[in-house]
């Protein structure tokens, strides 16, 4: 009989320690999943792949009347990937959007992806509280973000900047493709925030005139009073529905490239440059990677400097060569 409990309770044990196991394994899916997409996202994909067929319903999609979306590029970011190492521009660009996803978690708007060195995030899905406000300083952050990166890592302040994009409007959400899932936005939306993007100029945020007036509306946005803050101390810059649009590579484009509205130009004021969200500062403070490309950026240096002191100390060792012998000839 004592055997027989010591074995129920060894295999009680072991059942205990399974369960455990799997409970452990589901989340770190379920975690590694959220990372990919929104976490509703997530739980109705587990549905519809795992649960009873539902029909007329194969595909994962929203339609979203209103949503916020900004789009972050890095300008100058093809001439500094074409003078670096590969290992040092992803360095530069983890780091630096590492910094950006501390400033997301900050101001409650959602990641939606990178392409390339663009960054696409939105305010508005299910489970946020829709604030265009919010993604207007958000805005502001990476723009501060980059100048402290860049001095911190020693890049030259022409090297690398952003340039923002920023749209209010309806957008369809869905889940393509059977292999490597993803949750993207399509719609008339996404191609204003592109254009507002590209025709922005560095360190400013391009924002459309429907953005403005969500803005104005959000009388309980926690945001709000910040953004008004720093709408006071640097007035935006209007821009007519009929004035035309230049890209950052010289193209023009004309008003019904962005559905004929007008838009505004902030610059980011200094403050900016100055300060930034906790969650940004702090992160900046942790990054091992900003370290890492300062050491990778002075690599460089440091050889040329190894090299030269090397010159040197043979050329001073010649040089005592030549004198001791001079000496001893003249003794003679």
């Amino acid at each position: 009989m004592a055997i027989l409990c010591i074995a129920n309770e060894h295999t009680h044990l072991r059942r205990l320690q399974v369960a455990r196991l799997q409970a452990q394994t589901n989340d770190r899916l379920q975690s590694a999943a959220e990372n990919l997409m929104p976490p509703f996202v997530v739980d109705e994909l587990r549905r519809l792949i795992f649960g009873p067929t539902r029909p007329g319903r194969s595909l994962v999609w929203h339609n979203y009347e209103l949503v916020t979306v900004l789009q972050a590029d890095l300008a100058g970011f093809t001439a500094f990937a074409r003078q670096k190492i590969p290992e040092e521009v992803l360095c530069v660009v983890n780091g630096l959007f590492s910094i950006f996803d501390h400033c997301v978690e900050q101001r409650g708007v959602y990641k939606m992806e990178t392409i390339g060195d663009a960054y696409l995030v939105v305010s508005g899905t299910p489970g946020q509280t829709h604030s265009a406000a919010s993604a207007l300083l958000l805005g502001l952050d990476f723009v501060g973000a980059l100048a402290r990166y860049r001095e911190r890592c020693g890049l030259p302040e022409e090297s690398l900047g952003v340039r923002c994009g920023v749209h209010s409007g309806a957008a369809v959400g869905g889940v393509i493709g059977t292999s490597m899932l993803r949750y993207h936005l399509f719609g008339r939306t996404m191609r204003i925030v592109e254009v507002l993007e590209s025709t922005s100029m560095v360190s400013h945020i391009h924002f459309s005139c429907v953005t403005m007036d969500q803005v104005k509306s959000e009388q309980n946005s926690p945001f709000l009073e910040e953004l008004m803050s720093i709408f006071s101390a640097t007035a935006p810059k209007f821009r007519g529905a009929d004035e035309p649009l230049t890209t950052s590579k010289g193209e023009t484009l004309g008003g019904e490239e962005v559905d004929g509205l007008a838009s505004h130009v902030l610059a980011a004021p200094a403050l900016v440059f100055l300060e930034s969200p906790k969650s940004c500062g702090e992160s900046l403070k942790r990054s091992p990677i900003s370290g890492a490309v300062a050491a990778a950026s002075s690599s460089g240096q440091k050889s040329s400097d190894s090299n030269s002191s090397r010159e040197d100390h043979t050329g001073n060792s010649n040089t005592n060569s030549n004198s001791n012998s001079n000496n001893n000839n003249s003794n003679n």
